[in-house]
């Protein structure tokens, strides 16, 4: 048997805590992806329900039409492309377990997804965080698991694929090092230009870290800052102040101590809550102290606000339908393969 996670599944794989340390990337061809030897599909699919949990679709990569197979649990898709799977882009990760590479699971979503949905998979991709696989609303910190440059690098090898030409465009517009869904959200609001619904707000820095000076680091118990979304240039940060994800008395201390730290090095911060950011109006009134901050233009045209407010918009349906998929381990997918998998973190 060899199960080699695509698309949609292989994105819960990346952006879950269960995705291994110990795996590698491995140089192989297309003849090399999915087969069900020694266990068919319709017995995969069995597997899967008699986990007596939440139902769904395994998505998993196959090298043909004849290897194809489908069944009420298992969803196989076939590399079409006429180019070869680029080398390193798959991953094995348990016994019999194998996932595309974070890079590749991108090109093969943007071929998929509506563009709010592709840059919010995207940004979370680049981010600094995973979902907890036990309870969605925990998020656990970690490093980047891919960059803008890779995600380039392996658009470049395959030329005129399905969905690489708006996977190159976004690798212009997202941010890297977004530590929440909500995070990745207000950065694609703040980032994107005006013809696709965006602020067009000037480069920022995303949680940056930023050196405390002798006085500041008298006002926080904190060894140094991180700004959410910060313009160096013009010393001006945006912090975004959110009662999700269990934030805690002292977490909340944290952030306020953050906040006049960064004041005491003469750097103005504008906070937004969530409220604030569900609100367009709110958001747009906010934004527009921030350009005024930062010395850009605050008109636009009735038509460039509608595709604001509809971008917005959708990103936030998109943002509420992820917040109320199960955890993976209420998946059936998810338990059964969770076990057969190298390493589990503490999750």
């Amino acid at each position: 048997m060899r199960l080699v996670l695509d698309g949609i599944t292989a994105y819960e794989y990346w952006m879950s805590a269960s995705n291994s340390v110990l795996s590698k990337p491995l140089d192989v061809s297309v003849g090399c992806l999915t087969d069900f030897d020694g266990l068919p599909c319709g017995e995969l699919s069995r597997a899967i329900a008699r986990t007596d949990a939440k139902p769904g679709e395994l998505h998993l990569l196959v090298s043909s039409q004849h290897e194809r197979r489908q069944s009420r649990n298992v969803c196989c898709h076939v590399w079409a492309n006429k180019n070869p799977i680029p080398k390193g882009s798959i991953y094995q990760v348990g016994t019999g377990i194998y996932v595309e590479s974070p890079e590749l699971c991108l090109v093969r979503l943007a071929a998929l997804l509506p563009r709010e949905e592709l840059l919010h998979c995207m940004s979370n991709m680049l981010g600094i965080f995973a979902f907890s696989t036990l309870d969605r609303m925990s998020l656990i910190s970690r490093e980047s698991i891919t960059n803008v440059d890779k995600i380039r690098d392996c658009v470049r090898k395959l030329p005129g694929m399905q969905g690489t030409k708006a996977l190159w465009s976004a690798c212009s517009w997202v941010a890297e090092r977004s530590a929440s869904p909500r995070e990745t959200s207000v950065n694609l609001c703040l980032a994107l230009p005006t013809r696709v619904g965006g602020q067009a707000l000037p480069p920022f820095e995303v949680n940056a870290v930023q050196t405390l000076d002798e006085e500041a680091s008298r006002l926080t118990v904190k060894k140094h800052l991180v700004p959410d979304v910060y313009w160096r240039s013009k010393k001006l940060a945006l912090e975004y102040n959110s009662s999700k994800h269990h934030d805690t008395e002292d977490e909340l201390e944290a952030d306020l101590e953050k906040i006049t730290a960064m004041q005491k090095m003469d750097i103005t911060v504008i906070p937004i809550s969530t409220r604030q950011f569900n609100d367009f109006d709110a958001f747009d009134a906010i934004v527009k102290r921030v350009r005024k901050t930062l010395g850009v233009r605050t008109k636009v045209s009735v038509t460039a606000q509608e595709r604001r407010w509809k971008f917005h918009t959708e990103l936030l349906k998109f943002e509420r339908s992820e917040r109320k998929q199960p955890s993976l381990i209420e998946t059936a997918r998810w338990k059964y393969l969770i076990p057969r998998l190298y390493h589990e973190r503490d999750y």
